[in-house]
C-alpha cells in the first residue's frame, strides 16, 4: 500500500462464530494495532517482539460512489 493510492484489500477474518437470533447491526474495527488486546504493529516492517521504532498510520475506509467497501460474510443456515 502507497500513501494517497486506494488499494483493494481483501483478507480472512479471524475464525470467530457469531450466532444471532435476530437481525442485529455488527461492527467491524480497521486499526493498524489495538495493543495489548492485539499484537502491536510498530508501521516499520522490524520484527514485532523486537521492535524500538514506532511510526504512527492513518486508515480510511471509503465508502462513496467510486470507491465502494463492502463487508461480505458467511451465512449458514442452522439445522
Amino acid at each position: 500500500m502507497k500513501s494517497g493510492r486506494t488499494d483493494n484489500t481483501a483478507f480472512e477474518a479471524r475464525t470467530d462464530v457469531l450466532t444471532y437470533t435476530t437481525p442485529v447491526l455488527d461492527r467491524v474495527q480497521v486499526s493498524s494495532g489495538a495493543f495489548p488486546r492485539y499484537n502491536r504493529n510498530a508501521g516499520t516492517g522490524e520484527p514485532r517482539a523486537t521492535a524500538t521504532t514506532l511510526r504512527a498510520a492513518d486508515q480510511q475506509v471509503f465508502h462513496d460512489p467510486a470507491h465502494p467497501s463492502a463487508v461480505i460474510l458467511p451465512v449458514r443456515e442452522v439445522d
